[in-house]
């Protein structure tokens, strides 16, 4: 899951927050895999438009 994760991010179809669902953390590859399991998730508009236009 959280090769898909990485995917996403770099693509900007998601936002990572932690460590709270108000806090927007940047995506740094060499920190991600250590805060995976404690981050919130939410799509972003050009996500939300790759996945409604499939």
């Amino acid at each position: 899951m959280e090769r898909h994760l990485r995917g996403l991010l770099e693509q900007d179809y998601i936002k990572c927050f932690y460590p709270d669902p108000d806090t927007e953390l940047a995506y740094e590859v060499t920190s991600f895999g250590a805060l995976v399991r404690d981050c919130y998730f939410l799509a972003t508009k050009p996500g939300l438009l790759a996945h409604n236009t499939r």
